[in-house]
């Protein structure tokens, strides 16, 4: 991790800009009375700032205040206000909860896998105590301990492997002596007593481990008696069971934060599975967020870049009013401008240039993609002492590099099949299953009822408003695609400028006449503009000045500047 860059570390957490929206709305889940009993799920494009936001929030936001310290902030109407206060108090001013963030799209190293069933629930309970330890408050987890414990030994593992995992738990400790041994005794041998778990000096000590935990025979010889399929599908369960109780307990916290991050990496590319097999993936989430009470002090925040289909699972379902669903946007050109001022680009122009380059549509830029330019400004700056001007950001080598690092993070889930289509499709200013088909047949590329209806549920895909079925590529990611220039891209142009002109639909046929040929486009739209106005074709005029609007982005600064068309 480059801790300079603008776009990853600490460094980008300092320059944290806007969202102070769901600043208020995360404090007023750690402060508000009764606690709010939703799950809080924040959702949108890659590279809008999701893993930032719950990175901001762990790291400044997990306060909690008075009642009377906490009615004052409320009353603050200014939500940019009102962040403030909340990021600068101090521990004279509240007291901080414990969170955890588990990362799923944290690539996996040997057993640190954090969608795996066993060890991403580990990873949490490691991260939640140590968390509550070192704000001085204590949460344990006697059932889940004892669960997994004996999950280990059951699975053959060693009392090294035990005590590796869990170098700080009691239980391991009580266990880890004898594991080597009951794993060189038959499971027959065993249950016949020839070396029982509670024999000998064990049983004084487990014993008392019990009670001092509030455990109960019961309770344990029904982990026991349970098999390594049985227990693993448990763990969830005994995990909230535990949670929901140490809530209760001394010494613990009246809020505790649970971030789940990257929720999508669940499925990576395999979107087009079956029901069973597609919510098997995140099962385990979902049992453990179903049997949490939030009532309780708990708080749950996820991210992921599509709102999650948890209604839809036929086991463990969580219902749509249980959430709480937010969708993080872009920024606006203003707090664009903030965000860049305060990295340290103090020219005005050169701010205006990299907010241009970096929108989707005007007054929507794309906060990854910012961040990416802006880095490339600054690394020019700090490393090649050389100050880039407004007028030559654009043609910059290494932006190609950075765009190209953009693309790659928005299509991070998607097959070569699905990557082929959508860089078909982005020629589109918008498309329904028909033309996916034939733009498929032209090109090569598997286009099925299925694959068209994996492709539609990423979430830079939208569907187009007041139409019916019919969708549109993020507008950055068809840009970039377009800014490549590729036969392919150009092929697909002509071709739909062929067809949209035997159509009878010259503003889109004109469109795809710009992306081939700017001059030749945009001389083509102004006298097809003049002669609608003449003819007082307002209908066409209007579809006229949306292409000139989208198209304001692609063109050539020469071109933007000899821009005069209007009602």
């Amino acid at each position: 991790m480059n801790q300079n860059s603008l776009t990853e570390g600490n460094r980008a957490i300092r320059l944290f800009t806007d969202r102070n929206q769901f600043v208020r709305l995360f404090a007023g889940y750690l402060n508000d009375d009764p606690p709010r009993e939703k799950i809080l799920f924040f959702h949108g494009d890659g590279g809008n700032g999701k893993s930032l936001l719950l990175k901001f929030m762990g790291r400044e936001c997990c306060k909690q205040f008075s009642a009377e310290a906490w009615r004052k902030l409320e009353a603050i109407q200014d939500d940019a206000a009102f962040a403030s206060e909340i990021e600068k108090a101090g521990k004279k001013d509240c007291k901080p909860m414990p969170f955890s963030l588990i990362d799923f799209g944290r690539p996996p190293m040997g057993e640190d896998d954090t969608k795996n069933h066993f060890y991403g629930l580990l990873r949490l309970r490691k991260k939640i105590m140590k968390s509550a330890s070192d704000s001085g408050y204590r949460l344990q987890f006697p059932l889940y301990d004892f669960a997994c414990v004996w999950y280990l030994y059951k699975d053959g593992k060693s009392s090294e492997d035990i005590n590796r995992l869990f170098p700080l738990s009691e239980i391991a400790g009580l266990i880890a002596p004898v594991v080597d041994i009951l794993n060189g005794t038959s499971v027959g041998s065993f249950g016949k007593g020839v070396l029982d778990f509670f024999a000998k000096g064990m049983k004084e000590k487990f014993s008392l481990y019990m009670q001092q935990r509030r455990l109960t025979p019961e309770q344990v010889e029904a982990i026991r008696e349970k098999e390594s399929y049985e227990l693993i599908e448990q763990l969830p369960h005994y995990f909230a069971q535990d949670m929901n109780v140490a809530m209760k307990a001394d010494r613990a916290p009246r809020r505790v934060v649970l971030f789940f991050d990257t929720h999508e990496a669940f499925w990576g590319a395999r979107r087009d599975e079956s029901g069973h097999l597609f919510f098997y993936r995140d099962e385990w989430l979902r049992r453990l967020l179903n049997n949490l009470e939030l009532s309780k002090g708990i708080v749950v925040v996820v991210a992921g870049r599509e709102k999650p289909k948890w209604e839809e699972a036929g086991q463990f379902h969580i219902d749509d009013e249980k959430l709480d669903t937010q969708l993080v946007w872009h920024l606006s050109g203003r707090d664009a401008a903030v965000y860049l001022k305060n990295a340290g680009i103090s020219d005005e122009s050169l701010r205006q240039s990299l907010i241009r380059y970096a929108s989707a549509r005007r007054d929507q830029v794309h906060p990854f993609y910012l961040g990416l330019c802006a880095d490339v400004v600054l690394t020019a700056r700090e490393h090649d002492d050389v100050f880039l001007q407004s007028d030559d950001f654009s043609d910059i080598p290494e932006i190609s590099r950075k765009s190209h690092e953009l693309t790659q993070r928005l299509l991070r889930y998607v097959d070569k099949e699905v990557w082929n289509a959508i860089e078909a499709l982005s020629a589109c200013r918008s498309f329904d299953f028909k033309l996916y088909k034939k733009l498929g047949k032209a090109l090569d590329f598997q286009a099925t009822r299925g694959t068209f209806d994996t492709l539609v549920n990423f979430s830079f895909v939208w569907e187009k408003e007041g139409t019916e079925k019919r969708y549109l590529i993020h507008d950055l990611l068809r840009r970039l695609f377009d800014n490549k220039r590729h036969p392919v891209t150009l092929r697909i142009h002509n071709n739909l400028e062929k067809h949209c002109r035997k159509q009878g639909n010259i503003p889109e046929a004109i469109y795809h006449r710009m992306c081939q040929d700017q001059v030749q486009g945009r001389e083509e739209l102004i006298t097809t503009f003049e002669q609608a106005k003449k003819q007082r074709n307002f209908k066409l005029c209007q579809s006229l000045l949306e292409i000139r609007e989208e198209m304001s982005f692609y063109l050539d600064r020469s071109l933007r500047k000899q821009e005069t068309i209007s009602f």
